[in-house]
């Protein structure tokens, strides 16, 4: 896998409140993401996906991106 953890960052999305101004934000402005910023707005794969292809890790307890 390239770059940085998805679910941490999402972790941190959630934590700092930043996954609940986000959609308001994107009504009038552009989101570019790059490695773990870009994939935390779509969708995320199964942890059980996740860990066949890459093996175990941490999830910090996120079951799921911004979709």
């Amino acid at each position: 896998m390239v770059g940085g953890n998805a679910d941490y960052l999402m972790h941190v999305f959630n934590k700092s409140g930043f996954s609940k101004l986000l959609p308001k934000l994107l009504q009038t402005k552009v989101y570019v993401g790059s490695s773990a910023g870009s994939r935390v707005i779509g969708r995320k794969v199964s942890n059980e996906a996740f860990n066949k292809i890459f093996g175990n890790r941490i999830t910090f307890g996120i079951t799921e991106y911004m979709n």
